[in-house]
């Protein structure tokens, strides 16, 4: 196990160590491109992060406002309930005041749990919170150190003492190359002269040695030949074989002894041929040798020339690298603002309707309040009547039993049912009474209570919708300035942030911002949807939305209104402003049947704006263009103005 582990190990240092000599041998462009390349990659998936970290906590934020509503309302349910239940005690109806307990403690248990739940959710925001900010500073964080890291590769590029230093080292490589093919080439010739030595002298050997064994040769070919001719005619003549092959053992004899005489010949010589053949052996070797290190010199000298050639092309193109890798940190110093800018212009902005939503809460527990009394009134109503109902049936039927028990004579019994009749239409008394009297009246107040709360709640209601609105359209607002703002900048760069293949600091930058400007783009929707005044057109450049907003109500050239139609259209608005104020008024001093016949009238009037042939805007425009071309002193055409 440890001896795989060490081998592991030394293979992870030998990929490392091979990984680094690739790094080493990496040209500058191709470093800043897998700069950019993991730059690009961090920072789209740190973007992303930030995206579903938003995402994330806009979801725990309508839980929390939902969580929030529910606790408020239970809050209110339970000051109500309790104040119900004093109420009771003073008027001494204990069953009313116990019914208030267990409603009071149903509430308290459902705003405990609620309270729970946002103190969980709050804890929840906060951690998601923490994070996005962790990863919105990872992301400034990827601009800052690849600016860093391009400013590192700038200086390595721009190293002029490197620079001298590799060139020293090629001056040097050739020298040493050029001194080894000198030295290379002299061996050759050493190699040369002793190969030509060599030939010589086993030239001038086989020529003693073929001199000397001259008459050995001719007769071994006479005797070759004859052998021939023999071995022929012991082929033709099997008669004659036992002569033949006589003959044929003779001529071999002689054979024999011929190559035993040119090979005793040749064994005179026998030094100095084993000289020769341990000389051909060594001169061989050192032709291998030679040939090892020839290729050897070749193969260095083709890398050399690759290494110069590539070091000479990058020379060429060094002063353009070091211009982009000059921009490119340039752009991500810009970005660092830049990006932080964009997140801050997408952080959550709350509506500021709270107090109007607890006014809600509040008058919504008084409404359900306010209706449980009116359940309860005609409950009791309910009951008193069917108690009445009863005494009908119950009070003959005593009548009956007391004539049987007088007849009887028991006048116990007769006794106990007098008083039984006695009590029950005293009870009936009672019953009829409270029915025509407190019960009646404690119905008619839940009712009035009701109606009178019920219109409050609508106008809160109605109010928190207009401020709601009012907030959100301050907020698209803000959304379309800053969303015009981002786009201003992506139009800047001049680039395209779904270029997928342009790898480059602007590149990323734009794909960041344009993730920031769908998140404000999302946020405006969202609130146009609820509230209208959300256009996508407005958005896409802050130069058309201006002009948009200019054109907005001019009337076309070949519209023509006249003089009576714009003056009552004056009069009805002016009328309009008037009543309006006198509502403004009534709702203050809380008079709100007078608010409501105001709105009503006001109504009214609107409706006769609308019939007068041109919609109000035209009209509008229209006493605009009159007042600015006329010399006329105030009119009521002024009043819109």
């Amino acid at each position: 196990e440890a001896k795989r582990a060490e081998e592991k190990k030394q293979l992870e240092h030998e990929r490392l160590r091979q990984l680094e000599e690739q790094a080493k041998r990496r040209s500058p462009k191709e470093k800043m491109q897998a700069a950019l390349d993991h730059f690009a990659d961090v920072t789209r998936t740190s973007t992303d992060y930030v995206t579903q970290l938003r995402a994330k906590r806009a979801e725990l934020v309508k839980e929390r406002m939902e969580a929030e509503k529910t606790e408020r309302f239970a809050a209110q349910q339970i000051s109500y309930a309790e104040a119900q239940q004093t109420q009771a005690a003073e008027d001494e109806d204990f069953e009313a005041a116990d019914r208030l307990a267990s409603d009071i403690e149903r509430h308290t248990l459902e705003k405990n749990k609620q309270t729970a739940i946002v103190k969980s959710i709050a804890e929840s925001i906060s951690q998601i919170e923490k994070q996005r900010d962790a990863a919105c500073k990872a992301v400034v964080a990827c601009f800052i150190d690849v600016n860093s890291k391009l400013k590192e590769l700038q200086a390595d590029v721009d190293d002029r003492e490197k620079q001298d230093g590799v060139l020293n080292q090629f001056a040097n490589t050739s020298k040493r190359l050029s001194s080894e093919t000198e030295r290379l080439s002299s061996d050759l010739k050493h190699i040369e002269r002793d190969e030509s030595v060599l030939a010589d002298e086993q030239k001038e050997l086989e020529s003693q040695i073929t001199e000397q064994t001259k008459e050995f040769e001719e007769k071994r070919v006479e005797a070759s030949e004859k052998l021939e001719v023999v071995n022929q005619e012991i082929e033709e003549l099997r008669k004659k074989l036992a002569e033949a092959e006589e003959k044929a053992a003779t001529l071999n004899n002689e054979l024999s002894s011929y190559n035993g005489s040119i090979q005793s010949v040749r064994s005179k010589y026998s030094r100095q041929l084993g000289r020769l053949e341990k000389k051909e052996r060594s001169v061989k070797e050192s032709r291998a040798e030679w040939q090892v290190e020839h290729e050897s010199v070749e193969k260095a000298k083709v890398a050399h020339e690759s290494v110069v050639a590539a070091h000479s092309e990058e020379m060429l193109t060094r002063e353009k690298i070091i211009e982009e890798i000059k921009v490119e940190v340039s752009v991500a110093h810009d970005f660092e603002d830049i990006v932080t800018s964009a997140f801050d212009a997408t952080e959550f902005i709350g509506d500021g309707n709270q107090a109007f939503d607890s006014d809600v809460l509040k008058y919504e527990a008084a409404v359900d309040e306010a209706n449980n009394n009116v359940i309860s009134a005609e409950s009791t109503i309910q009951s008193l009547q069917e108690e009445l109902s009863t005494f009908d049936v119950r009070v003959p039927i005593l009548e009956a039993e007391k004539k049987v028990a007088a007849a009887k004579r028991d006048f116990k019994a007769a006794g106990k049912a007098s008083k039984e009749i006695k009590d029950a239409l005293a009870r009936k008394e009672q019953c009829e009474a409270e029915l025509s009297g407190d019960a009646m009246e404690r119905k008619q107040a839940a009712k009035e209570e009701l109606q009178k709360v019920t219109l409050l709640l609508e106008e809160k209601k109605s109010i928190a919708a207009e401020k709601g609105k009012e907030a959100s359209l301050k907020r698209i607002e803000t959304l379309r300035e800053r969303i015009a703002h981002l786009q201003s900048v992506v139009k800047e760069l001049g680039v395209d942030p779904t270029d997928s293949d342009s790898i480059n600091v602007a590149c990323v930058g734009a794909f960041v911002i344009d993730s920031q400007i769908s998140v404000l783009e999302a946020e405006g929707k969202a609130l146009g949807e609820k509230y209208g005044g959300w256009e996508t057109d407005a958005v896409e450049d802050s130069s058309n939305a201006a002009d948009e907003a200019n054109d907005v109500g001019d009337v076309p050239s070949d519209t023509v209104i006249d003089d009576d139609t714009l003056q009552e259209y004056a009069t009805l608005v002016a009328e309009i402003e008037e009543l309006e104020g006198k509502i403004d008024q009534a709702a203050a001093d809380e008079d709100y049947d007078t608010a409501t016949e105001l709105e009503e009238k006001a109504e009214s009037l609107r409706s006769k704006i609308n019939s007068l042939g041109h919609s109000p805007e035209q009209m509008a425009q229209a006493l605009k263009n009159r007042a600015t071309n006329s010399s006329e002193n105030e009119s009521p055409n002024n009043i819109l103005d």
